[in-house]
């Protein structure tokens, strides 16, 4: 952490004398090329003057592009620090709606029946292979892999960095994050610091007049976006021999919109063949 806020300190500073030559090159090449635009209006241009004219578009090219991409992270960022509060009310509303939608128990032939309990047996487990390889101390190639999988302009945490810069000097941060994954393998536990988080809230719709207008997110950082990866990257590998096939939702391979199908096909059959069916939903 204490690494970041140095290289943040200096990146501020380099941004305000890498903007300052940009603003200076693009003056010249405008001025450059009204010049050489106001020529053509009276001459043909030599191919020499043709070539500083198609440099100059090209310079003024680069630097819109820039000032995009500028502008599309400055986004990110103040929605991030500007966002609205985390507040009770909003969980109140949460909570209270999960508990309306909570069945406690079923009306039976006019007699009430406690809510109906699964007994789950032969349940799936993982070997002893894997379950040794689930607690390994984790590798140089588990990390950069974790890190090079994580999207180059997902929004930045509190440490303000991307993973384009990450993955651009990795070789500068390798033994640093190697370190951070052998304590967080021993203890368990991360760094406070590098644990912090802004919370945002994300409109569901363009006229706002509540917080259930809202969806909260978590802004974390760096570090904990690569042990979240290299973490489910584990968990990824030994999935399939514990999760039943009808789970049809976030698994790779599988189609969330199967279940869906599948119902709407079952009820179709039930009500051509007038049988009777009761359906249970899995809420785990």
């Amino acid at each position: 952490m204490a690494k970041f806020a140095r290289i943040r300190s200096n990146l501020k500073s380099y941004r305000d004398e890498f903007l300052a030559k940009e603003s200076e090159s693009e003056k010249i090449a405008l001025s450059e090329m009204e010049k050489l635009e106001e020529e053509m209006e009276t001459r043909d241009l030599s191919e020499e003057e043709e070539w500083i004219l198609l440099e100059n578009r090209k310079t003024i090219q680069e630097i819109d592009d820039r000032k995009r991409a500028d502008i599309k992270q400055r986004a990110r960022l103040r929605w991030a620090i500007d966002g609205d509060e985390n507040s009770k009310f909003f969980h109140a509303m949460v909570n209270n709606r999960k508990a309306s939608n909570n069945i406690h128990g079923l009306s039976v032939d006019e007699s009430i029946k406690h809510r109906l309990v699964l007994h789950c047996n032969n349940i799936k487990r993982i070997s002893e292979m894997d379950g040794n390889m689930l607690v390994e101390p984790f590798s140089e190639l588990e990390i950069k892999k974790a890190i090079f999988e994580c999207g180059d302009d997902w929004s930045p945490g509190p440490d303000g960095l991307n993973f384009k810069f990450i993955k651009h000097f990795l070789d500068l941060f390798k033994d640093d994050f190697s370190r951070i994954f052998a304590w967080f393998h021993y203890h368990g536990v991360r760094n406070d610091g590098s644990g912090a988080s802004f919370i945002a809230l994300i409109a569901k719709i363009f006229h706002l007049v509540s917080l259930n207008n809202y969806r909260l997110i978590n802004l974390v950082g760096v570090i904990s976006k690569v042990i979240s990866k290299a973490m489910a990257n584990r968990m990824r590998m030994v999935l399939d021999g514990v999760i039943s096939d009808s789970q049809s939702a976030f698994l790779k391979g599988r189609n969330i919109l199967d279940g869906p199908l599948i119902i709407n096909e079952l009820i179709t059959w039930i009500k051509k063949s007038r049988l009777k069916a009761f359906f249970l939903k899995n809420r785990f």
